[in-house]
């Protein structure tokens, strides 16, 4: 009974990872707000999940800026590209190209959501971990996706059916998004992508590939 309300119990550890993950939810909703440095904002809780999982015990606020300042600007170009082809893709899939070619444009626009939808599971883990070009990020983490496909999918999984929970229970589902929308996918997220970091590292010790 004593060992259930220790320190070590996996009831306190679970207690104790919920309570970092709603610190780390906020600090990053608010550094989403000015909507241009929400991408800086991910890769900064990116950063904090990874050293979360890798079994740290992280200073939540003070990790998050500081990945936040450290890649402010490569992060903000890559959101910015990203905004601009949610945009384009938005006014194309709200009827916004030609006519005769709309139904063609629709699908490419879903096309190219899809593809930044399973970019993005990598690309902002990689840059807050690894120190590289805007376009050799990208690659990477384009070949990642396809690399370790199972991977992928079950990251893909868990942002949507996330979604999914959030639409289909509102209102109620807005305090806990509050809480935990961005962390808590994110987290069984890095569980998932933790090993493929390692293994970019050079380590072996984050399980057997696919």
């Amino acid at each position: 009974m004593k060992y259930f309300f220790s320190m070590d119990a996996p009831l306190f550890r679970i207690l104790s990872t919920l309570y970092d993950l709603i610190i780390l939810n906020l600090v990053t909703l608010a550094g989403c707000l000015p909507i241009l440095t929400a991408g800086a904002s991910l890769t900064a809780m990116h950063f904090v999940l990874i050293a979360m999982v890798r079994d740290g015990e992280p200073d939540i606020v003070r990790s998050w800026f500081r990945s936040f300042r450290e890649n402010l600007r490569q992060a903000t170009m890559i959101w910015s590209v990203y905004l601009l082809i949610l945009l384009l893709c938005y006014w194309i899939i709200r009827g916004g190209a030609d006519e005769t070619l709309d139904a063609l444009a629709v699908g490419c626009a879903g096309f190219a959501l899809l593809l930044l939808f399973l970019l993005s599971l990598y690309l902002f883990p990689f840059i807050a971990h690894f120190r590289n070009t805007i376009l050799r990020s990208v690659g990477i983490c384009a070949a990642l996706s396809v690399a370790y496909l199972i991977r992928t999918a079950g990251m893909a999984v868990i942002h949507l059916v996330s979604a999914a929970l959030f639409v289909v229970f509102l209102p109620w589902t807005i305090p806990l998004s509050v809480l935990f929308g961005l962390s808590l996918p994110g987290y069984f997220c890095a569980l998932l992508y933790h090993a493929v970091l390692l293994k970019l590292e050079g380590r072996t010790d984050g399980g057997s590939d696919e």
